[in-house]
């Protein structure tokens, strides 16, 4: 839940600093820096063990990065499922300020008050899937439907956006969005939990699994330009589908995850 009040403080802060662009950057990045700093100096952490590591150089640093899909296919398609998922939410989370602005017609002033609407309706879904999704994957022990499902109703709400007219439907289309993504977040997390390859280096595999979230912040955007410029531009209906496509393969990847339910 702690990504999804982040969401808000980030939009409250926003909307604060609406006046000036170099506030709305800094004084986030300022508040993150001093609260990692504050967590690093309490933080008791656990001394390693002498000898305990391998010599490490740039070698084994690049090898790291690769886990051997024949070895590990669960973590593979894993992998792959949360890499598609995370592209098409990256297409919500990138460009709603500029279909706001483009396709709803609000200017640079009102855009960041509806953007924190938004925002919050989204998170209050969020967090209702998450704690919801949670539950009922626990109680009965399976995690791939839950997945399936909720990479599904991501898909759903990418295409809503993309018939999305008013704002009214847009907020329809977040909460749906939030919805998904906090069902998702929830269960997926300990299915990958689940699958990593190797007990004794579950930090770096987790680390290599979150690739499959960073990468498509990176990606969509080169992506993006071009489906929005079908038709003539502004062809956020292309965009939008486009992200419901990759979260319905992304929901079809967790279906050949065979060693969890």
């Amino acid at each position: 839940m702690t990504t999804s009040f982040s969401m808000i403080a980030g939009s409250v802060l926003a909307n604060v600093f609406s006046g000036s662009m170099a506030l709305a950057f800094l004084v986030p990045g300022v508040i993150g820096l001093a609260a990692v700093g504050y967590l690093v100096a309490v933080m008791k952490d656990r001394p390693a063990r002498a000898g305990a590591f391998e010599p490490y150089g740039l070698r084994e640093f690049l090898r790291s990065f690769w886990v051997d899909p024949r070895k590990h296919p669960d973590f593979a398609w894993n992998f792959a499922g949360r890499f598609l998922v995370f592209t098409g939410a990256s297409c919500v989370t990138s460009y709603q300020v500029y279909f706001l602005m483009d396709r709803l017609g609000y200017s640079d002033d009102a855009v960041s008050g509806k953007v924190l609407v938004g925002t919050l309706a989204m998170v209050v879904a969020t967090v209702t899937g998450s704690l919801l999704g949670g539950q009922l994957s626990d109680r009965s022990g399976r995690r791939r439907p839950y997945v399936l499902g909720s990479s599904l109703v991501m898909a759903l709400s990418l295409a809503l956006l993309a018939a999305a007219q008013s704002f009214g439907m847009y907020v329809v289309a977040v909460i749906v969005f939030g919805l998904g993504e906090g069902l998702y977040l929830s269960v997926d997390l300990a299915l990958a939990a689940a699958v990593l390859p190797n007990p004794d280096e579950s930090a770096k595999d987790v680390g290599v699994l979150n690739i499959g979230n960073a990468l498509p912040q990176s990606l969509v955007p080169i992506a993006a330009p071009a489906l929005l410029a079908i038709g003539g531009g502004g062809n956020y209906g292309a965009l939008f589908l486009f992200g419901a496509i990759a979260a319905v393969l992304g929901a079809l990847a967790v279906r050949f995850v065979r060693s969890v339910k």
